[in-house]
């Protein structure tokens, strides 16, 4: 059984905001050409594109359909306290992934690949992740960027190129901010979640791990990886290829994020607002199997903790 999650009454999305997608996204709306790719947006209707694309291309998850992972989603809109409706939909892909959208319609859609790959507490913490995006207001800038070379190739043929003059600037703002502001989802993500090894063990799917050695997964391991990537990347050399290597990229490397987040952790900053919008909420009991060295969940009848990598008693 899995232990009782919080429930954050009253969050805020300040509260888990990180630093630098605020700053990134206040020196993309300092950009002259983004007033002019948001109109034309509007115009191309985005948002009732996406909303039709949706309703007509995948499944949409109910009480009536697939009523597990409905309710799964839904308690994972109620721990970030977002009381506006949210619908979920499944989509078949061969890829691991999930996106939010939806200004006047937010929705959130996950492939059927990711349903099949991840265990419900990863789920819940793309499903967090994915409504922090909406909690953070995100949406709108993310919808223009997906949609970005489209855009400015319209534009493009309106202006008799200067659209494209300007475009590459844009772009490689617009996709900073889009990274940076991944880091402010992730957080969302673990504040649902409430497990760090959850964090690891999702990241780690995403980046590749065949599902036939899911249960081999060693986060000892994956942690001596974020150390070593942390001390390569400490100087400014390093981190003007880190930007390079990711300037074009909607999502910043997979390690970057598991450093970003245990930096978080280690701030303390994270039980902070665990401690400071539940107070009223306090968790279950549980007879969750835990390893005796790290406290990650561990399978009954396993010898062996996957996460820190140490053989039980």
């Amino acid at each position: 059984m899995n232990a009782k999650k919080y429930i954050l009454r009253n969050l805020q999305s300040i509260d888990y905001e990180h630093p630098i997608d605020k700053e990134a996204l206040e020196a993309l709306k300092k950009l002259p050409a983004l007033n002019m790719v948001v109109r034309k947006a509007n115009e191309l209707g985005l948002d009732k594109i996406l909303r039709l694309q949706s309703l007509a291309n995948k499944i949409r998850v109910t009480e009536r359909q697939f009523p597990e992972l409905y309710h799964l989603f839904q308690g994972c809109r109620e721990i970030l306290d977002i009381r506006s409706s949210v619908d979920l939909f499944i989509v078949q892909a061969f890829s691991l992934n999930a996106f939010a959208a939806g200004i006047d319609y937010p929705h959130v859609t996950v492939t059927t690949e990711l349903v099949n790959n991840l265990n419900e507490q990863e789920l819940m913490f793309i499903f967090g992740h994915e409504l922090g995006h909406l909690k953070s207001q995100h949406i709108l800038y993310h919808q223009v960027g997906s949609f970005l070379p489209l855009i400015l190739s319209l534009i493009g043929d309106a202006t008799l190129g200067f659209g494209r003059l300007v475009g590459r600037g844009l772009e490689v703002a617009f996709y900073d901010w889009m990274r940076k502001s991944e880091l402010t989802a992730d957080r969302a993500g673990l504040l649902v979640c409430q497990d760090e090894a959850v964090v690891y063990s999702t990241f780690s799917k995403l980046a590749g791990v065949p599902r036939q050695w899911f249960g081999q997964l060693n986060m000892a391991e994956l942690t001596k990886q974020v150390e070593e990537f942390s001390q390569l990347t400490a100087d400014h050399l390093n981190n003007f290829f880190q930007f390079f290597g990711q300037m074009l990229n909607t999502h910043p490397w997979v390690i970057i994020r598991l450093k970003e987040i245990d930096a978080w952790i280690k701030k303390g900053s994270y039980k902070k607002i665990i401690a400071k919008y539940s107070e009223d909420s306090k968790p279950e009991p549980t007879d969750e199997i835990k390893c005796t060295f790290c406290g990650a969940p561990r399978e009954e009848g396993l010898n062996y903790c996957f996460y820190c990598g140490t053989y039980q008693e």
